[in-house]
């Protein structure tokens, strides 16, 4: 079968291969476009925009992406009674790939593969981003939404090929972002955490939109970083919070102001990104 003609997975589909990794102990982390639509989903019950993708684009995907380790690919292989690929100890120097493997889905087969790291999204302590979320009746452990959004915006600059959904999925991010940011202010409110968690993962989300690389993928895909921000911000009354707005913001929004943004030519992008500004508003 043509890798464009193999059938497209939803997160849901692949109870047995999350469950798996679960009793494993979550060897690995889930990345790639499954960790995408995986946000999509645990935000779209209260996010417009995220509502209106979905009758634009399907949230399925052809394979699942993890980052662990080749010792991860063959615990997670031996769990599911197939055989891992992993690269020899030459073909490992400068290779992504820790390990490949295939298993059968509701009679359609399935590519796993387990990256070493994620480009884009080079840290020193991976498992800090990594969180954990209940899905249905499984547990997955994926990487967080500022990671999947600087992981997809790589993508989008240095990958061109044909069929490949990265700029839709970077701008699926974007809204989960969003939403991610308005779940911590309003937990932060609750004191269900303390203030300076949400103002530490929005401090990554301006540094990373004002670093080249959030230029790059701005320029590359027409996105205007503020429409991330939740609208909430405007009307915030906490010291900590008025900081953010009357200090912090202004200077970012000078440095993204000087990305050179062109109009999308691809209607799909284009019409996601008008939702993407009509859903920033207050």
């Amino acid at each position: 079968m043509d890798a464009d003609e193999r059938k497209q997975f939803a997160l849901h589909d692949l109870k047995d291969v999350l469950r798996a990794l679960e009793e494993l102990g979550f060897p690995c982390t889930l990345i790639g476009g499954q960790a995408v639509y995986c946000w999509a989903g645990l935000f779209l019950s209260g996010d417009v925009a995220l509502q209106q993708f979905a009758k634009l684009t399907d949230f399925l995907s052809k394979d699942i992406d993890f980052q662990g380790t080749a010792q991860a690919a063959k615990a997670i292989a031996r769990k599911l009674g197939c055989r891992a690929e992993v690269p020899g100890l030459r073909q490992a120097f400068g290779n992504l790939m820790a390990g490949k493997l295939r298993v059968v889905v509701a009679g359609v087969p399935l590519s796993i593969e387990i990256l070493r790291k994620v480009p884009g999204f080079e840290v020193r302590n991976f498992s800090r981003y990594a969180v954990r979320e209940e899905v249905g009746d499984v547990v997955v452990q994926l990487l967080d939404p500022v990671g999947m959004l600087m992981a997809k915006s790589w993508n989008v600059v240095n990958i061109s090929k044909e069929g490949r959904r990265d700029t839709e999925q970077l701008f699926i991010m974007v809204a989960c972002v969003r939403g991610y940011l308005r779940l911590l202010l309003v937990q932060a409110r609750l004191s269900e955490i303390p203030i300076r968690g949400f103002l530490s993962t929005m401090e990554r989300v301006l540094i990373f939109s004002e670093s080249a690389a959030g230029r790059k993928a701005a320029e590359k895909c027409s996105i205007d970083w503020q429409h991330i921000l939740p609208c909430e911000i405007e009307n915030a009354s906490e010291p900590e919070l008025l900081a953010l707005r009357e200090k912090r913001l202004p200077r970012w929004r000078l440095k993204i102001k000087r990305h050179r943004l062109g109009p999308p030519q691809n209607p799909l992008h284009r019409r996601m990104l008008g939702i993407l500004a009509e859903t920033a508003r207050p």
